[in-house]
């Protein structure tokens, strides 16, 4: 719910469901305290979620999210002219 709604669709929502009452600030915060205790045990998570992941035979990929540039833009370049101008790199340059 949080990762597909802003905090007030995701508090109309759980009214709307009736199976809980919470202000749009419950669902905002769920996620930053849940990541906490999730990061402190990332590595051994990641690991059984991946032993008790099936991959079909019949699969020809597996995807996995990442970022990947979609152009050339030159980052040393604009990186290198953000510090000489003082600035903060940032997006894909950063």
């Amino acid at each position: 719910m949080v990762t597909h709604h802003t905090p007030k669709e995701g508090e109309d929502l759980l009214h709307q469901s009736g199976n809980m009452q919470a202000s749009k600030n419950s669902p905002d915060r769920l996620p930053k305290i849940l990541s906490r205790h999730w990061e402190a045990q990332r590595e051994d998570f990641e690991e059984t979620m991946r032993i008790q992941e099936m991959v079909p035979t019949e699969a020809a990929t597996l995807s996995v999210g990442g970022m990947v540039p979609m152009k050339d833009g030159a980052h040393q370049a604009k990186r290198m002219d953000s510090q000489t101008q003082g600035k903060q790199p940032r997006g894909p340059a950063g």
